[in-house]
């Protein structure tokens, strides 16, 4: 007979089977089981733990007192390997000794402390060959656990975990996001019947049976409770009674009315374990009998089931806690959180204790208020910041004095800022600030504001009010107050509007700014209000210095922070030796720094070379790198997108167009300009490819128009070709202009390239306009700019097959041909090949570069190994473990057609 506590579960046992055999292949897998209260989600995972006996099986089940303590899911849950920790990289290990509270440190990094956590999790797979991990009630885990185990989740593949989640439907938490899932609901009717005629004691005619099914909807735990509580006198008129049954969103009241039918002492000690989460026996007795409640008292909770004994006290379910703790008088609760105060030791479990000192407390208490200040000193230590938030809140409630209680809400709101909660930085700050009198403090409570609006993708909000917070702060703290101005200014280069009266403000303060020490900030600050102000020449020197001292700087002090800025003055530029030197210098110094939300943009700098060389799979690769890395640090990945963008307009991908207009809508809405013109060049690209050069000239006007600092250059050579090509003189010559005046400042063998070639398009004496090509070409040859190169040579070719020089003309355009199709950017290869015909030459379409049927990530990996990296250097890279690593390069080997690492500089395109 099937084990009735599984009827109707078919399914859901038979996907937790395919995951159990997906690890047992040596792969691994992620499934949340998500449910209202009582539908049997720990019914299922005591099935699957049923299932494994093969496994290391480690299982917890979060408590939602716990939702304030920072990473203290995350210790009880590694608790039986944390003896492995050791045999982590170093900074993962302190990390994790940091955020568990192993081990004194500085904050624990979130990033690390996920990358240890998949390093721990991956060992302890390999020395059982499997690890099955279930987390039952995961929507009480506290914020920092979560997000390391879903960051864990969401990266392995090859090491045969499995790993399951159970949470409430209705309050599934955000990192669970995207994973696999299965949806629990009631029993069928035949199922629900068959599981109340088993749990009641005596038969049930068919229309009770049918009025308890209907109401409780098929809910598993309402239909057992209902028929535990049943008597057969009871029944009777049952069907038509008016009034409800005890269903799922009244079974707290249901349990609560099993509590108040208990000895007064009982009561006291059920309150004593609902208010304790650490489920510590000795802590729960200490506090019962500091109460005066005896131990006889737990006798009849055990008796009627409502909890459970063994090393720890836990209640038979989650509801039967709640039900207990908000029935109770807010006198007892207070009184048995007093007592568990007590009872728990300061010097070890300070952070529960602290809470516990709280709930006791009535009005406000600075000695309390004190302690959870100090506590969230302790949890900014471990790098909770979610912890401290809570208790810097917490704090503040608890504060007498008005002004330091405001403090308190903006040292709240600096650690909101940290755990990407905008909304909460502006309700704290809004809250400071009536009660704020010291003006840094206003500028603090300023700047938070305006950092929130930032966050939340608000640049134009954000510049106007970072800029007023910087000017407020110059007169007490020069150091911030210019730290200020540079987000204020980085803001407003977002908007994207070179002529924007808020950047020319924020420039105009940049520059009268009270002079630094000559910082990267002091650097940023001048280069780019000179910019503004005077115009790209101007500034071409000092955004120079500033890249040079970022390179100069030892890795520990890169300025990551302003990778962004760093990065586009390169581009703007057009030095792309610099650019990588760049790229590659803060791509290693985010990741000693562990910083993740700095470390997608080196990144995305990588991509973009491999895009303008024409390595378009390894761009690929890095593009979905970024777009991991933003996913990782909670970010909106806008940015990999865009990139995304560029890339699959080069492939002659229509859908582009599509796309394009979500993100020009997204960018109006946002006020970000700059992400508008990144995707209108996109289109122009296509366009070009695609000889609508009319439309691409429209789109590059639009660009050429608002002027982007961050973006304006890159447009003009695309305009000058546009306009040619669509007999638009004005434009033309518009473009060239401001192209002549740019590139001649930057004076790099790309800017004099692209200035010798749109004035070749522009000229008329032959020999003038030939000797400008072969400039153009010669220049591009002392480069990596296969893109470039090959499009001077579709350029060229055009031009010569229309002076009839059709055999010159067809070399040209053969190899224009060749490299586009070999770099797979199918648009200008179509072009060119259309051109090609025209002379008169026959054309075979040839295959792409080799590792096009790589997927990204593979190509990434591919490209990685090629160089030499190892499998541990690579996991470390890609936020993976070594087996996932070694399991993509079998899949790359049998792709490519070899057999080792030494093959792959062959098999892969060359650089």
């Amino acid at each position: 007979m099937p084990d009735v506590k599984l009827l109707g579960r078919d399914s859901e046992q038979a996907t937790l089977d395919r995951l159990l055999d997906t690890a047992r292949e040596g792969l691994s897998g992620v499934l949340v089981v998500r449910g209202g209260p009582g539908v049997g989600k720990t019914t299922l995972l005591d099935y699957v733990v049923d299932r494994a006996p093969d496994f290391l099986v480690v299982r917890f089940t979060g408590v939602e007192p716990e939702r304030a303590l920072g990473y203290a899911a995350l210790h009880r849950l590694l608790m039986p390997i944390l003896r492995q920790i050791e045999r982590l990289p170093g900074p993962q290990r302190d990390a994790l000794n940091s955020a568990l509270g192993l081990a004194a440190g500085p904050p624990a990094n979130p990033f690390l402390v996920g990358l240890g956590t998949i390093s721990l999790a991956a060992n302890a797979a390999r020395a059982r060959k499997r690890l099955l991990t279930v987390i039952d009630d995961a929507h009480w885990l506290d914020r920092e656990s979560l997000e390391a185990l879903a960051f864990w989740g969401r990266r392995i593949q090859a090491e045969g975990i499995a790993l399951v989640f159970a949470t409430r439907d209705t309050d599934s938490p955000n990192a669970l996001a995207g994973f696999d899932a299965i949806e629990i609901g009631g029993l069928s009717n035949e199922d629900a019947r068959t599981l109340l005629a088993s749990r009641a004691g005596f038969a049930l005619d068919r229309d009770v049976a049918e009025r308890i099914v209907k109401e409780t909807e098929g809910n598993p735990l309402a239909v057992v409770e209902l028929a535990r509580d049943l008597m057969a006198d009871e029944v009777v008129g049952l069907a038509g009674a008016p009034h409800p049954l005890p269903l799922t969103e009244r079974l707290e009241d249901h349990f609560a009315g099993h509590v108040r039918a208990l000895p007064a002492d009982t009561q006291m000690f059920l309150l004593t374990v609902a208010a304790d989460a650490s489920a510590d026996a000795a802590v729960v007795w200490r506090a019962a009998t500091d109460l005066g409640v005896k131990r006889e008292a737990a006798e009849p909770a055990e008796a009627t089931g409502l909890v459970v004994f063994s090393s720890t006290i836990t209640y038979r379910h989650p509801l039967i806690r709640t039900a207990v703790y908000a029935g109770a008088r807010a006198a007892d609760r207070r009184a048995v959180h007093r007592a568990l105060a007590e009872a728990t030791n300061p010097d070890t479990d300070a952070e529960r204790r602290a809470w516990h000192l709280a709930a006791a407390s009535v009005g406000a208490d600075e000695e309390v208020a004190t302690v959870l200040e100090q506590v969230a000193d302790g949890a900014h230590a471990k790098g909770g910041s979610s912890a401290e938030l809570a208790l810097l809140s917490r704090s503040a409630e608890l504060t007498p004095d008005p002004e330091r209680a405001a403090r308190r809400r903006l040292r709240a709101a600096d650690a909101a800022l940290v755990t990407g909660s905008p909304r909460q930085v502006h309700l704290l700050a809004s809250m400071a600030s009536e009660a704020l009198i010291d003006p840094a403090d206003m500028a603090w409570a300023k700047r938070l504001e305006g950092a929130a609006c930032y966050r939340e993708g608000r640049a134009k909000p954000a510049s106007v009010i970072l800029h007023a917070a910087a000017a407020e702060l110059m007169a007490t703290s020069p150091d911030l107050g210019r730290q200020t101005l540079m987000e204020a200014l980085e803001a407003a280069l977002l908007v994207g509007d070179a002529s924007d009266p808020d950047l020319k403000a924020i420039a105009h303060a940049a520059l009268a700014a009270p002079s630094g020490t000559g910082t990267i900030v002091d650097q940023l600050l001048t280069a780019y209000g000179v910019y503004v102000r005077d115009g790209f020449g101007a500034s071409v020197d000092l955004m120079r210095a500033a890249v040079r001292t970022a390179l100069a700087a030892p890795l520990a002090n890169a300025p990551v922070r302003w990778s962004v800025l760093l990065t586009n003055a390169t581009e703007l530029m057009w030095d792309q030796d610099l650019h990588d030197q760049l790229a590659e210098c803060l791509g290693q110094a985010s990741s000693d720094q562990a910083d993740l939300n700095s470390m997608a943009i080196p990144v995305w700098a990588k991509a973009n070379s491999e895009v303008w060389s024409g390595h378009l799979a390894a761009a690929d690769g890095l593009t979905a790198q970024a777009a991991d890395i933003y996913a990782a640090a909670g970010e909106n990945p806008f940015g990999s997108e865009l990139a995304r963008l560029l890339l699959l307009a080069l492939r002659g991908n229509k859908d582009v167009r599509t796309t394009v207009v979500a993100v020009l809508q997204i960018a109006d809405e946002i006020g970000i300009g700059t992400a508008a013109a990144m995707a209108r060049t996109a289109l122009i690209k296509l366009d070009l490819g695609l000889s609508r050069y009319t439309d691409a000239l429209a789109h590059a006007i639009a660009v050429y128009e608002r002027d982007p600092v961050l973006f304006g250059n890159h447009v003009l050579p695309d305009m000058v070709e546009a306009a040619v090509r669509a007999g638009d003189a004005e434009a033309a010559d518009s473009a060239l202009a401001r192209l002549t005046q740019r590139a001649t400042a930057a004076d790099t063998e790309w800017s004099m390239a692209l200035l010798a070639r749109s004035r070749a398009l522009m000229g008329v004496d032959d020999a003038e306009v030939e000797a400008l090509y072969k400039e153009a070409l010669d220049r591009f040859g002392a480069t990596r700019l296969r893109v470039e190169s090959a499009r001077t040579r579709l350029l060229y070719g055009e031009w010569l097959r229309r002076e009839k020089r059709r055999r010159d003309a067809r070399d040209q355009l053969r190899l224009a041909h060749e490299l586009f199709d070999g770099m797979g950017a199918a648009a200008f290869a179509k072009r060119a090949r259309d051109e090609l015909l025209a002379t008169g030459e026959r054309v075979r379409a040839r295959s792409v570069e080799a590792s096009s049927d790589l997927t990204p990530q593979e190509s990434r990996i591919a490209q990685l190994a090629a160089e030499g990296d190892t499998n541990a250097e690579i996991a470390a890279q890609l936020f993976i473990s070594a087996s996932t690593v070694e399991y993509h390069l079998r899949k790359i080997f049998q792709k490519l057609g070899i057999r080792s690492r030494r093959e792959l500089r062959r098999a892969l395109p060359v650089k």
